[in-house]
């Protein structure tokens, strides 16, 4: 009976222990200001402060991470477009050396035409992804305040969501009509 509860007590001590010393490893706030997780929330209650600057840290690298999609997507961009020069330049000199196996003219045109489907396609995919981006960016920046808030003490969620949060009258965000990366703009945002 006593090594049960040795070994149960043991247990609680040891998960206590863990959940004091270990921080999350993503953002587990959300922009409603909720913990999610029991553990997380016991990690809260256990370390108090220091979870809240840790999720502060992560928050500003989440929405780093975010601004900086732009420059990730043209660093790819500019990738591609050298990897379709370079199997441009291969095709050509393939086609010199063996002029038989060059497309047809009609194979060619339903190659263009495919490619500009997938174009299309592509750039509906990359503005709803912009959407979502921005979305996101403006929840972590509302995160961020959230937690500062929580740091310094000063604010309830009540506060914050009064605060923060669009009136009841106001219009849904509209992510077209938002300011979309500009390479020549300073947008840290923090």
């Amino acid at each position: 009976m006593y090594k049960v509860l040795f070994i149960i007590f043991a247990a609680l001590i040891t998960e206590v222990s863990y959940l004091s010393l270990s921080n999350a490893n993503s953002l587990v706030v959300t922009v409603a200001g909720n913990i999610q997780g029991f553990s997380n929330k016991a990690r809260e209650s256990l370390q108090g402060e220091k979870f809240w600057v840790s999720q502060l840290k992560i928050a500003h690298e989440d929405l780093r991470w975010e601004l900086d999609e732009p420059k990730r997507e043209a660093e790819w961009e500019r990738e591609l477009a050298e990897f379709e020069r370079e199997m441009r330049r291969e095709d050509a000199e393939f086609y010199k050396e063996y002029p038989d196996m060059r497309p047809s003219k009609t194979e060619t045109r339903v190659q263009a035409l495919r490619d500009k489907a997938d174009q299309l396609e592509q750039e509906e995919l990359d503005r709803e992804l912009e959407e979502d981006r921005l979305i996101l960016i403006n929840d972590l920046r509302k995160t961020i305040k959230y937690i500062e808030s929580k740091i310094s003490g000063n604010m309830s969620i009540e506060t914050f969501l009064d605060a923060y949060a669009p009136p009841a009258t106001a219009q849904p965000f509209d992510p077209s009509s938002a300011k979309l990366f500009d390479p020549d703009h300073n947008q840290e945002g923090f």
